[in-house]
């Protein structure tokens, strides 16, 4: 929404606040109402960088994730590969869900390589 004026800010004249122009110099108002309001909205860093999620997306991404926690050496490949795919498309939120799946199967590998036994207490208790 654009800003009142109500002096000209070249000559500083009393001008409406409706005016299109100064009557007086021939300043454009409404250019210069855009530039205040421009000047004066807060600016949020980061923000409108996120990437939007498709359905497509989710869709994949959850998949990976599951493959991953279920399989962890072919889940994790997988996943991998859609990352991997995903970055060359320049699919930024699919990449970043199907790398999520890679840390899972991560996760997954370190859990069963430390700790015996743990992912059939972990399978069984989700399946049970």
């Amino acid at each position: 929404m654009a800003r009142a004026i109500t002096k000209c800010p070249n000559c500083g004249s009393t001008v409406s606040q409706f005016a299109a122009g100064c009557a007086i110099c021939g300043e454009d108002l409404v250019a210069a109402r855009q530039r205040l309001a421009r000047r004066s909205l807060p600016s949020v860093p980061g923000a409108g960088r996120l990437p939007r999620i498709t359905g497509e997306d989710a869709l994949i991404g959850g998949l990976m994730i599951v493959i991953a926690f279920a399989s962890p050496l072919l889940g994790g490949a997988i996943a991998g590969l859609f990352a991997y795919q995903a970055n060359s498309d320049r699919n930024i939120a699919r990449r970043n869900l199907c790398l999520i799946g890679v840390a899972v199967a991560l996760v997954m590998i370190c859990l069963i390589s430390f700790l015996p036994g743990t992912y059939n207490r972990l399978l069984f208790s989700i399946y049970s």
